[in-house]
């Protein structure tokens, strides 16, 4: 196991880099009314499922490098957007700009918010692991379902308010 994950150790590091370019360009996208996003949000997926298909013996492998690829590709498509048919400038990254000090206010309201958000799944299973057999499983999946709504509910909300808080 350890072998296998130090050959997937260059291949996933590219992730990161890869998918905050995606990210960047995907939220200007979106700032600017376009609708390719949505289209070009399919391409990593699509990728996994075809290096999936085509390179079956080694599903690890095919899994780490169709996300990698997919990234890139997608990635690439919307800087190719951005910069051709926008005019969209691209961001400098400057440590010197005023803005960090209400990022940083804001950072930490959310680094409460998560911290909060993690004590109490750990409070709930505390007090169920009481209740009886079975019950933290139960836990488990309700958590599950109610997760899958909110991030629904959270993504058809970020989509529909960010062209309109951009304005």
């Amino acid at each position: 196991t350890a072998a296998l994950a130090m050959k997937m150790v260059l291949p996933l590091s590219l992730i990161i880099p890869l998918g905050f370019f995606s990210s960047i360009f995907s939220v200007e996208t979106m700032a600017q009314k376009r609708h390719t996003n949505t289209l070009l949000e399919s391409i990593p997926p699509l990728i996994i499922i075809f290096s999936l298909l085509v390179f079956f013996q080694d599903p690890t492998q095919a899994l780490v490098f169709g996300t990698v690829i997919g990234f890139f590709i997608q990635a690439f498509f919307l800087g190719a957007l951005l910069k051709s048919n926008y005019d969209m400038p691209f961001p400098r990254i400057s440590f010197r700009s005023s803005a960090w000090q209400l990022f940083f206010k804001a950072m930490g309201i959310m680094l409460v918010g998560q911290i909060i958000q993690a004590i109490t799944g750990v409070v709930d299973q505390l007090y169920a692991a009481r209740m009886g057999a079975g019950v933290i499983s139960e836990l488990g999946y309700a958590q599950r379902i109610i997760g899958l709504a909110l991030t629904l509910g959270a993504t058809a909300i970020s989509r529909a308010a960010l062209p309109v808080l951009s304005d």
